[in-house]
């Protein structure tokens, strides 16, 4: 009886059978051609078999092919002045719905406190509104008055207001540094207007924004008394009549 011969190469394999890498087509029939538990591709002598090569995948473009759109250009100054004639717009200034101003009224009756105030531009005047709202939006508020409950208080500036400014207040105001003061019930339309001496100062005011107004104080026709009142208002487009 003839032995068989083993042949020990580059590859160690089982004795008298081909390795899957030797046989044609051995890394890619599904065999375990050399029995060593290892098919095909995961056989080692099949390592460098061109069907076993592994290709590398290239990450995918991200050139879509499309030019790259322009950068924005900075905007430029078109050259145009602001008219000025523009309405005031209401501040969004929580300051201004944040008062707390007390008119006290005639004996017996109370007080009304106050807690929006705006102001406008009429003609050479401006027109300062006040409005016991409950904490309603000043303008939205003023520019309303017909469906608001409680009191209406309107102070007519003659001149405009600066930082330091001392106004007299009188009942019929015709010059620069003096004002008149209207006080309204909303619910009967009785009014009072000024009477007496009374005064107000102006803390600051900013034609587009804040006007801020101290020591606040006047006796009305009807008995009504303004001491010492302080608030801010904010600019309104309307301020009904």
């Amino acid at each position: 009886m003839k032995s068989k011969v083993c042949t020990l190469g580059l590859l160690l394999t089982s004795c008298g059978a081909p390795s899957e890498g030797s046989v044609v087509g051995g890394c890619a029939n599904g065999l375990d051609d050399d029995g060593n538990g290892s098919l095909d591709c995961a056989d080692a002598s099949c390592v460098n078999a061109p069907v076993c090569a592994v290709e590398e995948e290239e990450p995918a473009s991200t050139d879509t092919g499309l030019a790259a759109p322009p950068e924005s250009a900075p905007p430029t100054d078109s050259g145009g002045s602001d008219t000025g004639d523009a309405a005031p717009q209401t501040a969004v200034d929580e300051s201004c719905n944040a008062n707390s101003m007390r008119v006290t009224l005639p004996e017996g009756q109370g007080s009304a406190d106050f807690d929006a105030f705006v102001w406008t531009l009429d003609d050479d005047e401006l027109v300062v509104a006040g409005l016991q709202t409950g904490g309603e939006d000043g303008c939205t508020a003023v520019t309303d008055i017909e469906s608001q409950p409680g009191y209406l208080l309107e102070i007519d500036v003659v001149g405009t207001p600066a930082a330091g400014d001392v106004y007299a207040i009188v009942f019929d105001a015709n010059d620069p540094l003096q004002a008149e003061v209207r006080f309204e019930n909303l619910g009967t339309s009785i009014a009072e207007v000024s009477a007496g001496e009374g005064s107000l100062t102006i803390v600051g005011f900013d034609p587009e924004g804040a006007l801020e107004i101290s020591g606040f104080s006047t006796t009305l026709n009807g008995g009504s008394t303004i001491l010492d009142g302080s608030f801010t208002a904010c600019p309104c487009d309307r301020i009904p009549e």
